[in-house]
């Protein structure tokens, strides 16, 4: 495909609101976009200020289109892009992939079945900092990694699929893709509840490598994000990164932008964010679910479909 896709949003909600529809209206690259939703009302509204198109069938929206961008919750993603999958067209998957891993492989069974790239949309893996931070680690060994996340994010009620449980759901996918990124696949999780709220990661990688990922989104003394990044490399040296405020500015933009118009005219996914990769990042946040349930270590097979608990 070299001239320009046809995209299909699906999904009007907060996500779809804040993030995609302002994303597809500047895109130079899409000659079109339409969008479908359960919510007619907010899809004609988000249609209305984004100058897109509503369409009432979900299938044949699909159809016509060239990729489908997901901003729906976990498990209606797992479900409708199992069934509107086909040869030819390109999904943008919002994370998690699905509410678990069994619905995960369900999902990506389909897409693998019919040949469907997917671009697993891991927001934090564009933030400037951290580009810069994997250009600055290439080719050194890395020993260990600390990462903490501290805010008030889940202080106060959130809209939509977001709750009481869910945060590692949403948050676990990024902050455990960031420290598998730098260290490599993880095969195994240790993981406690900590001050009654927070979420206390030890993980060990496949090349022997170890991470520390602390989650704490419900302090009330971060007002904005603070995400703090520790690498000790093999030598010894150690590389921190802090990031004061998850800020959207132009260098974010700029590096958003070319991910997805090389995904939307050559179907060239960012590396580690394809559908296997996302199956994978799902089977560790349900192995540290389960790390947290029964306070025992959890291995995950990167080959196989399976974790073992002991």
């Amino acid at each position: 495909m070299t001239a320009g896709a046809r995209a299909l949003l699906v999904g009007a909600g907060n996500w779809a609101q804040q993030f995609y529809a302002p994303l597809v209206s500047r895109a130079s690259y899409l000659d079109s976009c339409a969008i479908w939703s359960r919510s007619t009302g907010r899809a004609r509204d988000l249609a209305a200020r984004f100058g897109m198109r509503v369409q009432d069938d979900l299938q044949s929206a699909a159809e016509s289109a060239d990729i489908v961008i997901f901003a729906v919750t976990p498990r209606a993603q797992a479900d409708l892009a199992a069934r509107i999958a086909r040869p030819g067209v390109k999904f943008v998957l919002e994370k998690p992939l699905a509410p678990d891993a069994v619905e995960c492989r369900a999902l990506v069974e389909a897409v693998r079945a019919a040949n469907v790239p997917v671009l697993h949309m891991l927001t934090y893996r564009f933030m400037p900092d951290f580009v810069a931070l994997l250009e600055k680690l290439q080719s050194v060994s890395v020993r260990h990694v600390e990462l903490s996340y501290r805010s008030s994010l889940y202080c106060d009620p959130i809209p939509g699929w977001r709750g009481p449980g869910t945060v590692l759901l949403d948050l676990g996918p990024h902050l455990l893709d960031l420290v598998s990124a730098i260290a490599g696949p993880i095969s195994e999780v240790r993981a406690e509840y900590v001050a009654g709220h927070e979420i206390w990661c030890r993980l060990t990688h496949r090349d022997g490598a170890t991470s520390s990922v602390l989650i704490s989104p419900r302090d009330p003394s971060y007002s904005r994000r603070l995400m703090t990044l520790e690498v000790t490399t093999a030598s010894g040296c150690t590389v921190t990164e802090t990031e004061t405020a998850f800020v959207r500015d132009a260098r974010f933009s700029e590096y958003l932008d070319a991910a997805l118009r090389r995904f939307c005219l050559e179907g060239n996914a960012v590396p580690g964010l394809g559908v296997d990769d996302g199956r994978l990042l799902m089977e560790v946040v349900d192995a540290t679910q389960s790390a947290l349930s029964t306070g025992r270590c959890v291995s995950i097979s990167n080959q196989s479909e399976n974790s073992e608990v002991h």
